[in-house]
């Protein structure tokens, strides 16, 4: 596919590394507010993070998200596995 984009901006996506969009991505995958800046990846696991994305969450993201959520360990996760 070509896309013509004689005279207009055109730029990577953003990616927020500290997205606290969890909840409202699972309401709403259509992630407007993050979509109007720019942003199509979100890395949630700032703080306590949810875990590995589950299959759920994997077919609901391919169905209806707008940006591309991962996550990372959050580190009070890490820090309670190392008790």
């Amino acid at each position: 596919m070509e896309i013509d984009a004689t005279g207009l901006v055109v730029a990577p996506g953003f990616i927020n590394m500290l997205s606290w969009a969890t909840e409202s991505l699972i309401a709403d995958g259509r992630s407007q507010s993050d979509i109007r800046q720019g942003v199509t990846l979100e890395v949630f696991g700032e703080g306590v993070s949810l875990g590995p994305l589950t299959p759920e969450m994997k077919q609901t993201q391919r169905e209806r998200q707008a940006t591309s959520p991962t996550t990372s360990p959050g580190p009070r996760s890490t820090r309670g596995c190392a008790r």
